[in-house]
């Protein structure tokens, strides 16, 4: 069990992930709220980090940051949806370093979560950690994001930056979503459904979580996907199997329509491999994403 642990966006769907690892964390949120079946003793502290750093109080005796605040992306995307997705991440990642910065006893690890948006829309191409980043809005957002958590490099904290791709689990993430039509029986592919989407189920997602917060050896930038990406389609179509549902389609127009920009992250093919997490050796769950629970 790693011991004293602040998260940020700690009431959300992926801490729930890593918080059974963590003795008695810190649960930094907008709301304070400390999540069904956290940890004992776990303590709900109440802040808006995309407002202000956060109090010194808050982070003394921190040995471990994750952050993983950020405003959900899915949904319609308008001018101040576009602008609290970004100040969510860039503007709360800059006041934590900030606060950090200002301890006197600093903690050895940020962990800070980015996204495979980083890399743009990628067609049929491989990606690993070496490619260059995409020049669109989410691609733009995760740069900024990455280098303000990268700042705390220059305080002697150890920065582990992990690029999340659609987080598959029973309670939230990508499959909620689609499974959100589940009880009329339909499960939507969005397109043609050629597009590659990189994945990983939240349990995998949580392991590699805690071991980037313990592993000294890791730093900088990691794929936190599967190494068996899929095409939306075939995501769908496992899904819709494990379920009982049928498949139908929603074409790009629809899909435009409803989300505007929002729909662009379901629409972008990302064909991200894990290249660093594999050169560890981390054991992946290597089955359908409709299995991928948290367990």
């Amino acid at each position: 069990m790693l011991n004293n642990v602040l998260v940020t966006g700690g009431s959300g769907f992926v801490a729930r992930a890593v918080l059974p690892g963590l003795a008695a964390p810190r649960l930094l949120s907008r709301s304070g709220r400390v999540p069904e079946g956290a940890p004992e003793g776990s303590v709900g502290v109440a802040h808006d980090l995309s407002a202000a750093p956060p109090p010194l109080s808050a982070l003394e005796g921190v040995e471990a940051v994750l952050n993983l605040a950020g405003e959900p992306i899915a949904g319609h995307w308008s001018a101040d949806k576009k602008a609290l997705i970004r100040s969510s991440r860039v503007d709360a990642t800059r006041n934590l370093v900030q606060a950090l910065g200002q301890l006197e006893h600093r903690p050895k690890v940020l962990v800070s979560a980015s996204a495979v948006g980083y890399y743009g829309d990628c067609a049929d191409r491989e990606v690993t950690e070496k490619d260059a980043p995409g020049k669109d809005y989410l691609a733009q957002v995760c740069q900024d994001w990455e280098a303000a958590a990268l700042a705390a490099e220059k305080l002697g904290i150890r920065v582990v930056i992990l690029r999340f791709g659609l987080v598959a689990g029973p309670t939230g993430g990508v499959l909620e979503k689609l499974l959100m039509l589940h009880g009329v029986g339909l499960v939507p592919v969005f397109g043609f459904g050629n597009q590659w989407w990189s994945w990983i189920g939240c349990a995998d997602l949580g392991r590699v979580i805690r071991r980037a917060l313990a592993d000294e050896q890791m730093s900088g930038i990691y794929n936190a996907t599967s190494p068996r990406p899929l095409r939306c389609k075939d995501f769908v179509a496992s899904v819709a199997s494990k379920h009982g549902a049928r498949v139908v389609p929603m074409p790009s127009l629809a899909l435009k329509l409803a989300l505007g920009e929002g729909a662009q992250p379901l629409l972008c093919s990302q064909r991200v491999l894990p290249a660093r997490l594999t050169e560890l050796g981390f054991d992946f769950y290597l089955g359908s994403p409709a299995d991928a629970v948290c367990r």
